[in-house]
């Protein structure tokens, strides 16, 4: 009887094929995860890039409606502005808020239906005479911070 209960026996050598086969799913599942999760990186990575270069051109664009007439600033504008290879769709939008303040809208597009970055200034600008020293370093309009003065 020995003879014949050791002939019925399996041998376990290995994985079986279903065994093989679950395994191969579970790895290929989670190499799709990791090349999905990698290809969504480099997506906002490319979203991230385009929006700070945008804030760029939108905060140069605001930088110049600082030097330009309030009439002038009053009347909505558009046009395009090139740079990093991208001709950037802009247009800007000014109205009076209260007394003195004025609110200036900026919104800049990589192309003209598609997303934006809008920069909005509610300051009161910078005073005719002042506008000529803008790009001036270390100009200040209030002395009243100086170093002179313990500011």
């Amino acid at each position: 009887m020995p003879a014949r209960a050791e002939s019925c026996r399996l041998r376990v050598d290995g994985f079986s094929l279903v065994e093989l086969l679950v395994a191969l799913a579970v790895f290929a599942m989670a190499a799709l995860a990791l090349l999905n999760l990698a290809g969504q990186s480099v997506r906002s990575a490319a979203h991230a890039e385009q929006r700070t270069l945008a804030g760029i051109v939108a905060d140069t664009l605001a930088a110049e409606a600082m030097l330009v007439d309030v009439q002038a600033l009053m009347a909505p504008a558009e046009g395009q502005r090139a740079g990093a290879d991208t001709a950037w769709h802009w247009r800007r939008q000014a109205r009076a808020i209260d007394g003195q303040l004025l609110q200036v809208d900026i919104q800049v597009a990589a192309d003209a239906g598609g997303s934006s970055i809008t920069v909005a200034d509610t300051g009161i600008g910078i005073a005719p005479e002042h506008q000529g020293r803008v790009f001036e370093r270390f100009y200040r309009v209030d002395k009243s911070h100086s170093k002179a003065s313990g500011g």
